[in-house]
């Protein structure tokens, strides 16, 4: 009996494992944005049939922290804005302080507005444009320029349009008719190539059935050959 030695790995899987790795990594480190692209991928088609309404690009208002305060920001319709960011101390700071270190007030009239902390994760419907999470919310009457006040830091504030509150439970029933569509799909092309085999697998055997058929009636017929050669030499 044969023993198969040690053998070291070839290049190739070497190569293949370690870029595995790396994209493991690489996603496990952009988690929530990976799991915000995916999410949003699901979106797609509900906004389209005008179930659920995205973000656009030319509604997001970015604020660098590094400027002077306080930034204006021209705001086109009313309604809810999230304020998202992805700095890490944000994020604490708005755990532990609230938002007492971000203002909104109407540069017309000097109003202030309300300024609601967001203690929530990323979620998968949170619109891809803006990194991070949302920390704070914020709900506007009336269109016009609005002053948005905070402290000097080396980061920045994502502001967008609040699509979402209140068609959680539309998202959540896309999300899952989506997902159920695209399992039945898969379990569906599984099971072709699973009877594909299966049919392969079965003419194979028949195949060599035959073969196995064809070689034992010359066989026998050999043998039966040769019987017949010895009992005429008798």
């Amino acid at each position: 009996m044969l023993e198969h030695g040690y053998q070291p790995p070839r290049i190739r899987n070497i190569v293949i494992g370690i870029l595995t790795f790396t994209v493991l990594l690489a996603l496990l480190c952009n988690l929530s944005s990976t799991m915000k692209q995916v999410g949003n991928i699901f979106l797609l088609i509900p906004s389209e049939l005008g179930l659920i309404q995205r973000v656009k690009p030319d509604e997001i208002h970015i604020i660098d922290l590094q400027t002077p305060s306080p930034a204006l920001l021209d705001i086109t319709k009313p309604g809810r804005y999230e304020v998202f960011t992805d700095d890490y101390d944000l994020l604490m700071t708005n755990v532990l302080n609230g938002p007492a270190w971000l203002q909104v007030k109407s540069h017309t009239t000097g109003e202030r507005v309300e300024v609601v902390s967001v203690e929530r994760g990323a979620r998968p419907y949170d619109t891809r444009l803006a990194a991070g999470r949302p920390i704070f919310v914020f709900e506007v009457a009336v269109p016009g320029s609005y002053e948005i006040a905070y402290y000097y830091r080396y980061a920045a504030l994502t502001i967008v349009p609040d699509y979402t509150t209140g068609k959680e439970p539309v998202i959540v029933l896309a999300y899952i008719v989506q997902i159920a569509i695209l399992l039945t799909l898969l379990w569906f092309v599984y099971s072709l190539r699973d009877r594909r085999k299966r049919a392969i697998a079965k003419n194979m055997e028949f195949a060599q059935l035959q073969r196995r058929a064809k070689e034992q009636a010359f066989w026998e017929g050999e043998i039966q050959s040769d019987k017949n050669e010895t009992q005429n030499r008798q």
